[in-house]
């Protein structure tokens, strides 16, 4: 399904609007006319004042059934647009979620090796440390090493 034509959607409810501005003319021509009809001392134009407002409900009663048609009709194009924006929408976020999970993982990944690298500078510094204090352990402290070094 592709996406509804907006200009077709507003002649639609241009086309409903004035279906239903008709219908209620029509309405109150009937209404008019059963008026005239009860107040009216002749009783052939009673007759057709009564005619007339029968025919306008009529035609209001056809005019009512056609744009409810239309909105019907429109109200089904709407939930098929609808429907279908929101399997599109379903769809960026099943993809989303995906990539974000493989983002998550990739950022785990990296977290641990980079632990794992501090771990190793740490126990690195501190067998150095270890060492050199290894060294200084051997009886002379760092100024009598640095003495022997410069004698």
């Amino acid at each position: 399904m592709t996406k509804p034509d907006h200009q077709k959607l507003i002649d639609d409810m241009v086309n409903i609007a004035r279906q239903s501005a008709d219908e209620l003319a029509d309405r109150a021509r009937a209404l008019a006319y059963d008026i005239a009809s009860r107040i009216g001392d002749d009783e052939a134009e009673n007759a057709a004042q009564r005619a007339a407002a029968e025919e306008a409900r009529a035609r209001a009663d056809a005019t009512k059934k056609q744009y409810e048609a239309g909105l019907t009709a429109m109200d089904a194009q709407l939930k098929d647009a609808t429907s279908e924006t929101r399997q599109q929408v379903r769809q960026i976020a099943d993809l989303t979620r995906a990539e974000a999970t493989k983002m998550a993982e990739q950022a785990r990944v990296n977290a641990e090796k980079m632990a794992k690298e501090l771990q190793a500078s740490a126990e690195k510094a501190r067998q150095e440390a270890a060492a050199k204090s290894g060294q200084n352990a051997g009886g002379q402290n760092a100024g009598e090493q640095d003495q022997q070094r410069q004698g």
